[in-house]
């Protein structure tokens, strides 16, 4: 796991969900697994 909040691109990076990881974001965003503490960076709830 990351230290800090990660951009969309490093996700991406991280897990090759290149074509999925908008969709998989939605996901975890609707079940509250992830939360945006500043704009576009992301980390886990």
């Amino acid at each position: 796991m990351a230290d800090k909040p990660l951009k969309t691109g490093e996700i991406v990076e991280l897990t090759s969900l290149k074509k999925r990881c908008r969709k998989s974001m939605k996901t975890l965003i609707k079940e509250k697994l992830i939360a945006s503490p500043k704009r576009c960076y992301w980390e886990p709830n």
